[in-house]
Parts: structure tokens; C-alpha cells; sequence
């Protein structure tokens, strides 16, 4: 498992949904890409929220004052197929 990819992709997810603060694990973070990736298109800011709660049952803080912006989504969908390529290197 490459920590890079799984580092970047994580960034990703706290950037694109204002996350303050979460503690997910490495294998969370894998699980959360591999639904990404398996999806036939990108997920808007709802559906990733989803994705992320059925793999991560703690309390994720996140910055409600700003909106969110979907126009970033498609990174988490390149990031999530780097993570998945590299998981098993």
C-alpha cells in the first residue's frame, strides 16, 4: 500500500469537504477509494459524504460556514484510481 497516494487522497477528500478534522485509517481511506473508483461516474459532495460515513462511523468535524465545491470532485475520482492502482505495490 502506497501512503502517498492514500496521503494525497485524503487531502483531497478534507479539501473538497471542508473537513476539519477526522482520524480515518489507511485501510478506511483504501475502502473509501475502491467505492470511488467502482462508481461509473464522480460523486457529488452528498454521495461521497455517504460513501465516507458507510467506512468511517466516527464524528467528522467540518467547516459548515463555507459551501462546498463540487467542481473538485473529479481529482477524488483521479486520486482514488491512483490509490487503488498502488494499493498493492
Amino acid at each position: 500500500m502506497n501512503n502517498q497516494y492514500i496521503s494525497k487522497f485524503k487531502q483531497a477528500i478534507e479539501h473538497n469537504l471542508k473537513i476539519a478534522k477526522w482520524e480515518p485509517t489507511n485501510n478506511q481511506i483504501l475502502s473509501i477509494a475502491n467505492d470511488i473508483y467502482e462508481r461509473s461516474s464522480e460523486p457529488d459532495s452528498r454521495e461521497l459524504l455517504d460513501i465516507i460515513k458507510s467506512h468511517y462511523s466516527k464524528e467528522i468535524l467540518y467547516f459548515a460556514n463555507e459551501g462546498l465545491d463540487n467542481s473538485d470532485l473529479i481529482t477524488l475520482l483521479t486520486l482514488a484510481t491512483q490509490v487503488k492502482s498502488n494499493a498493492d505495490k
